[in-house]
């Protein structure tokens, strides 16, 4: 979300003349925004915060908010994680790092290193069932869009997911499983599943097959394959058969595994 000064000044509560809405993410009864300057090439943090708004009671009442300015993270998203732990990523300052702080006191935790920089991160949300964050990113003509998966410990995997897009890949979730992201204009919410397969004696070209239709597939290991499937492709929601197909020589088609798709309420 972007807006100019003077409404941010309006909606905000807070003395911090700012230019930009992050990513943020909804827990706990709790709305955690990232407040910046504007993300794009050559933009200092001249003001980050994280703001702490209600989430149920009307206005979205500020409850408190804590200048990060000093952090070298500018605030593109959050996400709440484990241990009661704010990750803060970074459009343009720093790709190397998550910026972390405490969910209640919004004190620094420190950062977690990535093991591979992520450079121009729009979003950050956290599957808790899978243990791991969904990243979002774009390229700089804002023509492609990127999907990453980071572990715990910062390892990064991906991209798992390349989308061709006309504007910013935005308003990123993935704590219920599914990874939800809008593209401006913001007009059209889109949704994809995460499969993770596990197995033995994959290759990185191995891919994934739901349904008869081969998926955009991010190798892990020799016995862990990431694949992604757009909600748009299935007929409906349900079962769905899952193989791999190992290269040749001395390759072929897995035996089929279940896959249930299930409608989040």
């Amino acid at each position: 979300m972007e807006c100019c000064p003077h409404q941010l000044r309006a909606i905000l509560g807070i003395n911090i003349t700012l230019t930009h809405i992050g990513d943020g993410e909804v827990s706990g009864g709790k709305i955690y925004a990232p407040l910046a300057c504007v993300t794009q090439e050559g933009c200092g943090p001249e003001a980050v915060a994280i703001g702490v708004y209600s989430a149920d009671t009307p206005g979205l009442p500020l409850q408190q908010w804590a200048d990060i300015t000093s952090s070298g993270c500018d605030g593109s998203g959050i996400a709440v994680g484990p241990n009661n732990t704010l990750y803060v990523s970074s459009f343009y300052v720093n790709p190397d790092v998550l910026c972390l702080y405490d969910a209640t006191t919004l004190k620094s935790k420190g950062t977690l290193t990535l093991s591979t920089p992520i450079p121009r991160i729009q979003g950050i949300s956290f599957d808790p069932v899978s243990e791991r964050f969904a990243v979002t990113a774009d390229n700089a003509t804002k023509a492609i869009g990127y999907v990453y998966f980071v572990s715990l410990d910062g390892e990064v995997v991906g991209p798992a997911y390349t989308v061709p897009q006309a504007g910013e890949l935005e308003g990123l979730d993935f704590t219920r499983g599914y990874i939800g992201y809008v593209i401006q204009p913001f007009d059209h919410v889109y949704f994809l599943y995460s499969i993770q397969v596990t197995g033995s004696d994959f290759y990185p070209a191995s891919q994934v097959n739901v349904d008869g239709a081969l998926r955009q597939t991010t190798y892990e290991n020799g016995g862990l394959l990431d694949a992604i499937v757009p909600a748009s492709s299935l007929q409906s929601f349900g079962q769905v058969q899952v193989t791999v197909l190992n290269p040749s020589p001395g390759g072929g088609t897995s035996s089929a595994l279940p896959f249930t798709v299930t409608r989040s309420e």
